[in-house]
């Protein structure tokens, strides 16, 4: 494909996501893949990359082209893919307005040329006298703006946060590609020795003794070490919260939301396959999707139950009653600490939506309390940044669970009472985990 085609499949892709917004963009994308098998995969790696780098810069670009046109600009108009696409070219790729030209040719499967003020708003952001120096920030431009962060979730980040701008701006970045390797097959040592004899560039993650970092991107489903269930694609943050459970061999444990079964793969794991691994969750069809990866991965200590909506009176919850040494709780969550990997996210997200998740949470919470047996574990985790999920969220349950006391958590041989993984500081997506005792029977 010729460039100015990957420019208008970008286009075509960013003009679907604006009628159908409330579907997360990667879905968007696989099925416009899906819709055009006879785009190579090489082509559809460029257009993916485009498009996702487009949302990590949405509300800069959307800033410029006011800034450039003198009037807002509009999600809803046309031709609004155009002009945040353009205006991406030059300011991040630093396109000079003749070779933008040049791709936005109007030939056939091309993009259109641009128009008449389409051409003037490009030449005069070209000439806007910080050009050069930070040609993405203007003195004028709101730090939400800067962080591309809608404003109502910018506020709720920093309220009483002094690392909140830091995470916001390490949120921008892509995500880097974390393997978890299985130690029920294989061990890191052997997994980076095999990994270098094929070529494959990749180094051991500096906080997990589980997880490679893969250094340049490729398509994972030809490893065979990733066929065979040698290692799992999990995030080090994710790694980390794994750990933080303690899972050990020949005692129950719970993933309360389990969904896919990515953190109970790394538990069974700890656990030698020893003892039994509950998980719950309230679709079958997500707790299906795990059936094959825990068979690949050589797991099977592995019961699974599906939970009612309203457990109160739910067989497979009193079954369990008192019954776990630990409960792990992966919250449903604002999803704020992957940004770097689901960056359209953060325009998905309401202020409503993150209320109703918010109480949520404190149901599902009290909920699993009463799966603890005195002496056990309950462990509160969240994919979010944001406190009302995470620290407020686990203060509120102590409150009224006096039966349970806080742990303190020590990770690099610093002691966490709850503790925080920071997209900028471990460059790995933003997780919250704490972890529970439970001191007195129910």
């Amino acid at each position: 494909m010729q460039q100015s085609a990957h420019l208008q499949s970008v286009v075509d892709v960013i003009n679907e996501w604006k009628i159908t917004r409330h579907k997360p963009f990667d879905h968007i994308l696989n099925q416009y893949f899906r819709d055009r098998r006879f785009i190579g995969s090489k082509d559809r790696q460029q257009i993916s990359w485009l498009c996702y780098e487009v949302f990590r810069h949405k509300l800069i670009l959307e800033w410029w082209a006011e800034w450039g046109m003198k009037k807002p600009c509009i999600e809803a108009e046309e031709p609004y893919a155009i002009k945040v696409l353009a205006i991406y070219l030059s300011l991040v790729r630093k396109k000079s307005p003749g070779e933008i030209h040049e791709l936005f040719t109007g030939e056939k499967y091309g993009v259109r040329q641009l128009e008449r003020i389409e051409r003037q708003m490009i030449e005069t952001i070209w000439k806007q006298p910080t050009y050069g120096k930070d040609p993405l920030h203007h003195d004028l431009m709101p730090e939400h703006i800067r962080l591309n962060t809608p404003k109502w979730i910018y506020d709720i980040i920093l309220e009483g946060d002094a690392e909140g701008k830091a995470m916001l701006s390490s949120l921008n970045y892509p995500a880097t590609v974390d393997l978890r390797v299985n130690t029920l097959k294989a061990d890191r040592d052997s997994i980076l020795m095999t990994f270098n004899s094929i070529g494959v560039d990749a180094l051991p993650t500096p906080h997990s003794s589980w997880g490679i970092r893969i250094q340049k991107r490729f398509n994972l489903n030809t490893l065979d070490a990733y066929k065979t269930g040698l290692v799992e694609i999990q995030d080090e943050g994710s790694q980390i919260l794994c750990q933080v459970t303690n899972a050990k061999p020949n005692t129950t444990v719970v993933d309360y939301c389990a969904g896919a079964g990515g953190k109970s793969l790394a538990m069974a794991m700890m656990m030698n396959n020893k003892g039994k691994l509950i998980l719950c969750d309230t679709a079958s069809w997500r707790l299906e999707k795990s059936n094959e990866r825990l068979r690949k991965a050589g797991v099977f200590n592995v019961q699974q139950k599906i939970v009612l909506e309203t457990p109160e009176g739910d067989e497979a919850v009193l079954a369990l009653t008192e019954k776990a040494d630990t409960v792990l709780i992966d919250a449903p969550c604002s999803g704020t600490g992957t940004w770097r990997r689901n960056p359209d996210a953060r325009f998905r997200l309401s202020q409503k939506e993150l209320d109703e998740l918010i109480e949520i949470q404190a149901k599902i919470l009290n909920e699993a309390s009463f799966l603890v047996k005195q002496g056990g574990c309950l462990v509160y985790a969240t994919c979010s940044i944001v406190s009302s999920e995470n620290q407020h969220q686990v203060n509120r349950f102590l409150e009224s669970h006096p039966d349970f006391k806080l742990e303190t958590i020590e990770f690099n041989g610093v002691i966490h009472e709850m503790l925080n993984i920071r997209p900028h500081t471990y460059r790995t997506d933003g997780f919250f985990v704490a972890r529970l005792r439970r001191i007195s029977a129910v």
